[in-house]
């Protein structure tokens, strides 16, 4: 899997960085390496500390039943992909929406899960009701991701509140 990834750093008011999620756009050529777990932990998982999410285009799938039509899947594929997620201590984010995100739009068609948004348990422990939908096609062949965060709710004793009437 040849990737192009972008890390990007935010500086704010407050001359603090903040580390905005990477973008992912895979090469459709070229076939996963033998390497890939490898480059994966000396690289990307070393660069990035704390939180951190990870969303694209990976033009990969990562089970049997995330693609319908074309040619069968290789077991050896399926593998070094998860084997990359793993290697970068990612999972994939609930989601809800259309089980496909790509389709080749054709007659004969073939559908596949290649784009998704996966995150870090650091991560996921900030947000852990985060919700990715899969909106319907419209002219891409790619459907749009909507990452939804949702606030946790407060814990603890409500705050007691006197009312004089």
């Amino acid at each position: 899997m040849s990737m192009k990834t972008i890390i990007a750093f935010l500086e704010t008011q407050a001359n603090t960085f903040v580390r905005a999620p990477t973008t992912v756009r895979s090469s459709p050529t070229q076939n996963p390496g033998n390497n890939v777990r490898r480059q994966c932990k000396e690289t990307i998982s070393q660069v990035v500390r704390g939180s951190w999410t990870v969303g694209g285009d990976f033009n990969e799938v990562r089970n049997t039943h995330e693609k319908v039509g074309g040619r069968p899947l290789r077991a050896t594929r399926l593998k070094r992909f998860n084997d990359c997620i793993e290697a970068c201590n990612l999972m994939d984010i609930h989601s809800s929406g259309n089980t496909f995100s790509w389709s080749n739009k054709q007659d004969n068609q073939i559908m596949g899960r290649l784009d998704r948004i996966l995150a870090n348990n650091d991560w996921l422990l900030l947000h852990p009701k985060a919700t990715v939908i899969y909106h319907p096609q419209g002219l891409s062949d790619h459907s749009a991701m909507h990452l939804i965060l949702v606030p946790p709710f407060p814990s603890g004793p409500k705050p007691f509140k006197f009312f004089n009437a």
